[in-house]
């Protein structure tokens, strides 16, 4: 006698919706994840400017994660835009305890920075490896000015100019109102005494700050135009 039982047939549509509800965690998750690490300039210093200085690092690595992460269409803008929202929020909320300058341009640069991560993950194929390359790129600039640490001696005032002016810390913490060339992290190891006028002068932050911003996002729109990508499983018929 022949068995005629099949098995059932694999449902799609429920396997689809499956792999949804997965994806939607983990990019949940990451977002999660990325907030709470541009969250931790709080462990330097409960200030704005330490927090400033953490994100002028580690924004574009996180846009990079969030961009490789978020991958369905709902979902994307959301995931993409609350990380920056959520630390603009915290920078500003702690410069108002206190009578430093406004720090909200700052906050935009580093947004901007942000916005060019997400532009290099849209595009990249690894994820925490093009996060990886990104922070120790932005380290790579923000130590050159001081030598990195090693080097006993400032740079000529033209190079160490330069170099400042290359940093992801002095365009976020100058754009939010901070003498970033007579700190003490960078005055004498830079040799900033040096530095005249005629040089080099602060990044303006109702320019830079915003600036900064304009341009990430044109990267990342340049992104998105020039690789679009079906962001939902497509549908199989069967």
């Amino acid at each position: 006698m022949v068995d005629d039982a099949r098995e059932p047939r694999p449902d799609p549509l429920r396997a689809e919706g499956d792999l949804r509800t997965t994806t939607r965690a983990a990019t949940l998750a990451t977002v999660v994840a990325v907030t709470a690490l541009g969250a931790l300039g709080l462990a330097i210093g409960a200030d704005a400017w330490s927090v400033l200085a953490w994100l002028a690092l580690a924004a574009p690595a996180a846009g990079h994660l969030v961009a490789r992460a978020a991958s369905t269409r709902r979902g994307t803008l959301v995931a993409w835009c609350a990380p920056p929202v959520l630390w603009a929020l915290l920078v500003v909320a702690l410069a108002s305890r206190s009578a430093a300058p406004p720090a909200w341009p700052g906050a935009l640069a580093a947004c901007g920075l942000y916005a060019f991560g997400l532009a290099t993950g849209r595009v990249g194929r690894s994820g925490a490896a093009g996060a990886g390359v990104w922070l120790a790129a932005l380290a790579l600039l923000a130590g050159a000015p001081m030598g990195w640490g090693v080097v006993t001696r400032p740079w000529p005032p033209e190079i160490a100019a330069f170099l400042l002016d290359l940093s992801p810390l002095s365009v976020v913490l100058e754009s939010a109102g901070a003498d970033w060339m007579r700190h003490p992290a960078v005055y004498d190891p830079a040799g900033t005494l040096d530095i005249g006028p005629q040089m080099r002068v602060a990044w303006r932050g109702t320019l830079a700050g915003p600036g900064l911003l304009v341009l990430g996002c044109a990267a990342l729109g340049a992104a998105v135009v020039s690789r679009p990508r079906s962001l939902a499983p497509a549908r199989k018929d069967s």
